[in-house]
């Protein structure tokens, strides 16, 4: 079975999938990974993040890879701020919903939907 993984460097096939895992721990191996301050930090966790950094690394050495890291690490960053912003918004939507669930009579549509939105587990006996 031949894996092929696509980079924006380019793509890299593989005979078998114990060849794509060999290369990927050869390249967890890399010294600078373990000798840089950000090293221990850009190490690769999964094929698709390896063959960059190979890739990255033969146009242009290890400098080309940090460049990569700090791409990966400003995306994932604003992928952090943009879920906290949605996590916000859900949080405060959910207080609104509880604040007029509460106010509302027990045996009510809204309290009703209220509650399964709360505890699906009772509404699904789970």
């Amino acid at each position: 079975m031949i894996q092929k993984v696509q980079t924006p460097y380019g793509t890299m096939k593989f005979k078998s999938a114990r060849a794509a895992d060999d290369f990927y721990c050869t390249i967890r191996t890399w010294r600078e990974f373990h000798t840089r301050p950000e090293g221990w930090r850009a190490l690769p966790i999964s094929l698709e993040e390896a063959v960059t950094y190979h890739l990255a690394y033969t146009t242009g050495g290890f400098e080309e890879v940090e460049k990569v890291f700090a791409i990966c690490t400003a995306s994932s960053h604003k992928a952090d701020v943009a879920r906290a912003q949605a996590d916000a918004e859900r949080r405060a939507a959910s207080e609104t919903r509880y604040a007029i669930a509460s106010l509302a009579p027990r045996d009510s549509a809204l309290y009703r939907e209220h509650f399964d939105m709360s505890y699906p587990g009772y509404k699904w006996g789970w």
